[in-house]
């Protein structure tokens, strides 16, 4: 169970330290007066977009999108998801309609799976430093920093100071045991983003590419190595618990 972070901004910088020694910037998150979440990484252009496609045998697959263009990823408020090009944001090659963020008309907001992605090792030092900005927000990592996914959901702040408690379960040939990860929240403006950090095993080299997947906010993609190179998506329904200040999150 983890406490849920006091700090709120609408703009903030995710670094992860390596062995304490260096602070690399990973994500950049932002929250718009409407509710809508916007986030960025560095190298963006070098990502692969993941989708569940379905052949004409009605065989589900993986489809890829590369997208070779500075953009963003945006969760709206309204719940739409897509990516977007900075030069050209009617570039957005796919939009899912989902789960909303917030509705101020309605004074409603809802929790909701913001993306998976499977990182490229972390290698950007911004020209303002690490901590260097209030908002900057930092993931500890004493050993050196390996191989790993991580997971975003956004929770709606309440004003109470939740507790949450996340529980998630592998396959036991999937992972370690115990398995490595961790996990922490962000607070923005209206949402606090909680990250959870996981490793399965064949997971023991960097991707060339991000490897990125968002969906409707209901169905949560998880990603599994299976080789060198290989791995595949499992989609799992979470269930939320709220009990006086506690929110259990479990898929």
């Amino acid at each position: 169970m983890t406490n849920f972070d006091k700090n709120q901004f609408s703009d903030r910088r995710v670094f992860i330290s390596s062995n304490k020694k260096q602070y690399y910037q990973m994500f950049h998150f932002t929250q718009e007066k409407d509710g809508s979440i916007y986030a960025s990484w560095p190298d963006f252009p070098n990502t692969s977009w993941l989708f569940p496609v379905v052949d004409g045998d009605g065989i589900p697959k993986m489809g890829v999108i590369d997208f070779a263009e500075e953009g963003k990823l945006s969760i709206h408020g309204t719940g739409m998801g897509t990516f977007r090009s900075h030069n050209n944001p009617n570039n957005r090659p796919a939009i899912i309609k989902g789960n909303k963020l917030l509705d101020l008309g309605k004074g409603e907001s809802g929790a909701r799976h913001l993306f998976t992605a499977f990182m490229k090792e972390p290698v950007f030092l911004p020209n303002s430093p690490a901590l260097n900005r209030q908002s900057d927000y930092l993931i500890n990592n004493s050993k050196k920093t390996g191989p790993f996914v991580i997971v975003f959901f956004a929770i709606p702040q309440t004003g109470k100071g939740l507790k949450l408690s996340f529980q998630t379960s592998f396959h036991i040939d999937d992972v370690d045991i115990p398995p490595r990860g961790g996990w922490g929240v962000i607070s923005l403006k209206f949402h606090d983003v909680f990250w959870y950090v996981y490793n399965t095993h064949n997971m023991e080299k960097w991707p060339k590419k991000y490897q990125v997947v968002f969906h409707d906010g209901f169905i949560v993609p998880i990603i599994i190595g299976t080789g060198l190179g290989q791995f595949r998506l499992e989609f799992r329904t979470p269930k939320y618990l709220l009990k006086d200040n506690s929110l259990t999150v479990e898929f």
